[in-house]
């Protein structure tokens, strides 16, 4: 793949539902000859995707053995792994991407990003994985009214594509009531079958499912099957979440003729059937961390598919600095939320202390280990920074040990194989030494904003030692502390990190998920750069827009 020189190839394999049955087999293959005709310098990554990226083989030398990833193969987010593939390797390295897919993606188009791949001088190059579909029965489209006047009938038209004349067996159920069941011998072709049914009952929305299927072996049995919703004509209330119990947005919507109906995000029930009763939803000025990364995922799919509202008010909580960058809404909005250098008032130096103690090396769903989510989620960190700013990673146990020391990002960027290569290496994290070390980096420069970001596991980290008195030296100094938790508040060293992200007045941010860990080191980045904000009077101009809104 690499004509010329020493560099990378990273493969990009798509794990979703859509792809042939030997698509591993054929993905595993192509990998093991990648490996065999590389040379000496040449390094092999692998990602692979469905509805999220994940990194299972970071750019090495090492040879890949398999795929570990657990994914949800129900989508296909081609952007989302192109982009964690440019993410893995250094900028201006020799590498190629070569995506193994049938090309069908969900979310964000691919070519925004490959775009970007472009202009970063990576060539993309791919290998088709496709089924058979020639004998493809298949639900191509329904046709089904949104909406229902009470006690009017539905009339509901499925189009399959059929390719030939055969029999075909239907079951169309409304909730778990079949509603109507049979064989029709089809002709070729796109052929409809439409049903009729009279919702009885007191909801006011009803979720049907309609399965097709035929005697002989169907290529693509995940085409058989469609689930649509129905809303009866009364009005729907505006779901409003939200965590301030002084909150003016509810009853300012009610007094402009809305139904309101408040709730806060651990009450949520991020059912599709229980969303498609709201007319949409209103996240007013809450952390992405507070909605579950599946009901953000079901909440997209409600806006995308079903054309639902959806409002995010800005704040403090809200938007990048409140951790929807890369999140499963972010696609659904209509704003960019890239750190913008020209934004920011100063430029900043961000130091990093990376917990690499024994229990980094825990494994977990999807076959990663802890740490090298810490890694990835410390790499992620350099791709929000602009070249002006200032980054250093720090690997800590009992003592220590600089693995990049504070440089301008401009040169970091070709050193992230050095992170990402961290690893476990026993013992527990001193979080005093951590402390120190970081600030002695920062003594350094004259960046306007100074920041340490400490990584611990919330149930092995020692030797805190004098740290209130380092950590009153630090804000004396203008350096601010935050923490990421590995666990939760209950552990036995919660209470710690959480005094020491309160007096380094920063943000402490628990998970039990290490899956979650790469997107809170992102959300803390934007949350140190919150001098973006503009607080001084802005005077609106209005236009003939004005009137539309």
């Amino acid at each position: 793949m690499l004509r010329s020189g020493s560099g990378t190839v990273v493969v990009v394999a798509d794990r979703s539902a859509s792809l042939p049955a030997d698509a591993t087999t054929r993905q595993q293959a192509a990998i093991r000859a990648l490996q065999t005709r590389r040379r000496n310098n040449d390094n092999l990554g692998v990602v692979s995707f469905a509805a999220r990226a994940t990194l299972e083989h970071p750019p090495q030398h090492a040879p890949f053995s398999s795929f570990a990833a657990e994914h949800n193969p129900d989508a296909s987010n081609l952007a989302d792994a192109i982009r964690t593939a440019l993410a893995a390797v250094p900028a201006n390295e020799n590498t190629r991407l070569l995506v193994l897919s049938d090309g069908r993606y969900t979310g964000t188009d691919p070519r925004l990003v490959a775009a970007a791949a472009t202009a970063a001088g990576v060539a993309i190059d791919y290998r088709l994985l496709t089924r058979d579909t020639t004998s493809d029965l298949a639900i191509e489209r329904l046709d089904v009214p949104p909406e229902l006047r009470p006690g009017e009938a539905l009339l509901a038209t499925a189009w399959l594509l059929v390719p030939y004349e055969q029999q075909v067996s239907y079951t169309l159920r409304r909730g778990s009531t079949v509603i109507a069941q049979g064989e029709q011998t089809l002709p070729r072709g796109r052929v409809p079958l439409t049903f009729r049914d009279l919702p009885i009952g007191d909801s006011t929305v009803y979720g049907y499912t309609l399965d097709i299927s035929i005697p002989a072996d169907d290529p693509v049995p995940e085409n058989n099957r469609a689930r649509f919703l129905v809303s009866v004509a009364d009005s729907k209330p505006l779901l409003c979440l939200t965590t301030s119990a002084n909150s003016h947005l509810p009853a300012m919507l009610r007094a402009g003729g809305v139904d309101v109906v408040t709730a806060r995000p651990e009450e949520l029930d991020s059912r599709l059937e229980s969303l498609a009763g709201y007319a949409g939803v209103v996240i007013e000025n809450i952390r992405a961390d507070t909605i579950t990364a599946s009901s953000q995922e079901t909440i997209a799919a409600w806006v995308h598919h079903a054309g639902a509202g959806l409002l995010l008010t800005g704040g403090r909580n809200s938007f990048g600095i409140g951790g929807y960058y890369r999140s499963p809404l972010e696609a659904s909005l209509p704003v960019s939320m890239e750190l913008r250098r020209e934004h920011r008032k100063f430029s900043m130096a961000i130091v990093v202390a990376l917990d690499r103690s024994g229990s980094m090396t825990m494994s977990v769903p999807g076959g990663r280990t802890k740490m090298e989510l810490a890694n990835i989620g410390t790499a992620e960190v350099v791709d929000l920074l602009s070249d002006q700013d200032e980054f250093a990673v720090l690997a800590v146990d009992t003592a220590p040990h600089i693995i990049i020391p504070l440089s301008p990002v401009s040169s970091v960027r070709h050193q992230k194989h050095r992170i990402l290569s961290i690893e476990s290496m026993g013992g527990g994290i001193y979080v005093y030494e951590a402390l120190k070390a970081a600030a002695h980096q920062l003594s350094r420069t004259s960046a306007g904003v100074k920041h340490i970001v400490l990584f611990a596991d919330a149930a092995d980290s020692e030797r805190p030692e004098d740290y209130k008195t380092l950590l009153a030296a630090t804000t004396a100094a203008g350096i601010t502390v935050s923490v990421i938790g590995l666990g939760t508040t209950a552990d036995s060293d919660a209470a710690l990190l959480e005094d020491i992200a309160e007096r380094g007045g920063g943000r402490c941010f628990f998970t039990a998920d290490a899956l979650e860990v790469p997107r809170l080191f992102t959300q803390d980045t934007f949350m140190v750069a919150r001098n973006t904000w503009i607080t001084n009077a802005v005077q609106p101009l209005f236009t003939v827009g004005l009137a539309t809104l």
